[in-house]
């Protein structure tokens, strides 16, 4: 049928002709630019060469042309220096797809990198050559991994990447960027999100970087010493080199392992981080341990040893001394409750020792209105401070305040006590010594000061006995300085009271 329709069906022909003539034309002419200036492999070569300032080699190269232009490389190397083991980047497998239209405009659609492997090792990043003109549309790197070396080049942490995404790369805005990994240590899965740079400066060091993370199920039993499950979440801003953090952890289960205790830590912080060099600067840390705050500021870097240890220096104010020690007493409950403050420092180094072993620990503590849990225990108190008022036969069932404070300097396991002093109605000690936190063993020695005479605080045959020979002892006299000594276990102490040289006074608690 030859009508109107049939010109009009013919034009639509010949324009769809032309149209096709004129991108087969814009494809042949395109065929060499793409072979010998978008993607060959000299070109793609010097570009990745610019962009780490390293040496780059491919086991294999070819050219893509359809469905879009581009190229694969296989077995691609790029190395600071010839020889290089492990090198800065290995990729299995990589692709690069562009378009006909983007190649005129130094547009790569997409890099997918297979097989990445990345070993930032001795100084780090070097510098990049140049700022290349090409601007990548968007980078996907999933399974790749991360391995940072040790100082000794033989160990490494491996962080495991499962997904990753940067966008507009080479572009004169920020990139966004997407990633989820597997943390080495604490083992556990952090996402992050957020957009890197500008990128302004040739120093990767100075590249601004902003988002937001979230840690998931951090063990912590592989620090050592210590368990629980930890989550994280928070955000960051800065540059690479100086990353201001903010967050909180939670960890429902914190868990001492020496001593079974479980109870819910949780904590906010104020850091600033140095991605270079992973070293910590903690502004601020409040940490919530039962119904106790503590605040504390420090640092994560490594020591003299190159090992990487945490130093912190806490407060805690109005606190209960009971949160404190639940933690590193192995009974049931805290064998002590009050109110506590305390201020010192403590360090965790990073290795393989038991936690009561590393950690130390240097603080000055005051507890008011202290009061023993063991009713028994309590119960020879309230009667030792009735005794030491000249009331050896007063009711001793309600209990007394006790007031203590000192110093105290933990290493190695054992706690060492200066200006140790202990107070309770008519009674005062000052003491020194030692407590082994390991096998809880006691060796505290000093003086003890009591309102009344010796010969007052007891009754029956023996207080008619002291007062017998009262001026025959050298110390019956009111506020008269006794040696006093504990010795013994944590759970079976043994108390000595000297009440003329060489003529000790013991008791059993």
């Amino acid at each position: 049928m030859d009508g109107p329709r049939a010109p009009s069906r013919r034009r639509w022909w010949r324009l769809v002709g032309i149209f096709v003539g004129a991108l087969a034309a814009l494809w042949a002419i395109s065929l060499p630019v793409i072979s010998r200036w978008g993607f060959g492999s000299e070109k793609v070569a010097r570009d990745l060469a610019e962009a780490t300032a390293g040496k780059v080699r491919f086991r294999s190269f070819r050219n893509v042309y359809f469905p879009h232009p581009g190229c694969v490389a296989e077995g691609v190397i790029i190395q600071r220096q010839p020889g290089e083991d492990p090198p800065l980047i290995s990729i299995r497998r990589l692709t690069l797809i562009g378009s006909v239209l983007g190649i005129y405009k130094n547009h790569v659609s997409l890099i997918q990198a297979e097989g990445l492997e990345v070993t930032p090792a001795g100084r780090g990043w070097p510098k990049s050559t140049n700022k290349s003109a090409i601007v990548i549309e968007r980078l996907v790197a999933n399974d790749a991994l991360l391995r940072v070396l040790h100082d000794d080049h033989k160990h490494a942490l491996n962080f495991k990447v499962h997904q990753f995404t940067l966008e507009q790369i080479g572009g004169d805005g920020p990139m966004p960027f997407r990633v989820e990994l597997s943390n080495p240590l604490p083992p556990g899965e952090i996402a992050a999100s957020g957009k890197l740079g500008p990128w302004l400066s040739e120093a990767r060091e100075n590249i601004p970087i902003a988002g937001s993370y979230l840690f998931r199920r951090a063990d912590l039993s592989a620090i050592g010493g210590i368990g629980g499950l930890l989550w994280s979440n928070g955000k960051f801003q800065g540059m690479i080199r100086q990353l201001h953090v903010e967050g909180t952890t939670e960890t429902p289960e914190f868990e001492v392992i020496r001593t079974h205790h479980r109870f819910p830590l949780k904590t906010k912080f104020d850091a600033e981080v140095n991605a270079i060099n992973a070293d910590v600067i903690l502004r601020r840390i409040e940490a919530t341990l039962g119904r106790t705050n503590l605040v504390a500021q420090g640092t994560v870097v490594p020591d003299q040893q190159h090992r990487r240890t945490a130093t912190l220096d806490f407060l805690a104010h109005d606190g209960r001394i009971q949160d404190i020690l639940f933690p590193f007493v192995g009974g049931a409950r805290s064998p002590l409750t009050g109110v506590s403050n305390c201020r010192g420092r403590v360090v965790l180094p990073a290795g393989g020792e038991p936690f009561v072993r590393k950690v130390s620990l240097d603080a000055d503590f005051g507890i008011a209105e202290a009061r023993l849990t063991n009713p028994e225990t309590q119960g020879k108190l309230n009667q030792a401070s009735e005794r030491a008022r000249g009331n050896p036969d007063a009711d001793s069932s309600q209990n007394v305040l006790s007031e203590l404070s000192g110093h105290v300097a933990l290493k190695k396991g054992v706690a060492s006590f200066s200006q140790l002093s202990f107070q309770v109605p008519g009674a005062r000690a000052s003491m020194q010594g030692t407590f082994n936190v390991i096998n809880q063993r006691i060796n505290l020695r000093g003086v003890l000061e009591l309102d009344a005479k010796i010969s007052d605080t007891t009754s029956g045959f023996k207080g008619f006995v002291l007062k017998a020979i009262s001026p025959f002892v050298t110390k019956n006299k009111p506020r008269q300085p006794l040696p006093v000594s504990v010795t013994g276990t944590y759970d079976h102490p043994d108390y000595s009271v000297s009440l003329s040289k060489g003529a000790p006074h013991r008791h059993g608690m």
